[in-house]
């Protein structure tokens, strides 16, 4: 943590250096032979350095087998890391205002579901804004990821994500506050997906997921799973919406 004052150092834990020189009474002599030739002074130092490695107390941070310091790897983050800190809260704000909404539409519970003809006055309850009849068709095909002909609760959460981007402006307070919650699940899909290719990889979701130390292939391969809702093996905005409604704390909500 940043700060002016540090902990205390520990007496006991310090490092021991060696004594100072007991000074001669006798006045050095003026010529050269005082002089310690490189020889010696490499020596010396060896045997300070023996002293420490002794105590068990380098004077150097901690690495591990590979050389990496291990004061260094303690303070990195993973993406995902970095995204449940600075980003979730925002979308999770988001995500129960939007819930809030479907419980008033009437849709709360597993079972309830939107269909087409609904969904338009479904967005304009949330973005306070007027879709097209060809804006809520195009948001439905890319919302009803199961093909049901109808949406839930997950699905209407890819219907709002994409359609706060068509020109939804607004000074309603709640409106705002869900539209930084879509901005930061924006961000956070392009946060991983580091090329701009316009979907997440194996490899991009393995660098999100874990620092440059080490990784899980099976949490990989489970979080690819719960994305990847295709089975493509790649993830558009719209299946990484879907997933993240659990990763953010909605487990069990639709």
């Amino acid at each position: 943590m940043g700060g002016s004052c540090g902990k205390k150092s520990d007496p006991e834990s310090a490092v021991s250096l060696p004594p100072p020189p007991v000074k001669s009474a006798m006045k050095a002599p003026s010529n050269e032979s005082n002089k310690m030739t490189d020889e010696e002074m490499e020596r010396e130092a060896e045997a300070v350095k023996s002293q420490a490695l002794a105590r068990g107390k380098m004077l150097r941070p901690p690495t591990n087998n590979g050389g990496v310091n291990v004061h260094a790897r303690r303070k990195s983050k993973s993406i995902m890391t970095q995204l449940a800190i600075k980003k979730f809260p925002l979308i999770r704000k988001a995500f129960d205002l939007i819930h809030d909404e479907w419980v008033k539409l009437g849709c709360e519970g597993q079972e309830k579901t939107i269909t087409r003809e609904n969904l338009g006055g479904a967005l304009k309850a949330i973005c306070k804004k007027n879709f097209t009849e060809e804006e809520v068709s195009k948001l439905f095909d890319e919302s009803d990821l199961d093909h049901s002909k109808s949406i839930a609760f997950r699905e209407f959460l890819i219907a709002v994500s994409i359609g706060y981007f068509i020109d939804v402006q607004s000074d309603d307070s709640h409106v705002i506050d869900i539209q930084k919650g879509i901005l930061a699940t924006k961000d956070a899909f392009h946060m991983i997906d580091v090329d701009g290719g316009g979907s997440i990889d194996h490899e991009e979701l393995k660098t999100a997921l874990f620092d440059s130390v080490g990784s899980d292939s099976q949490i990989l391969e489970q979080r690819f799973a719960e994305l990847d809702f295709n089975h493509d093996s790649s993830i558009e905005f719209p299946e990484f919406v879907y997933a993240l409604i659990s990763w953010v704390g909605f487990m069990d909500m639709e």
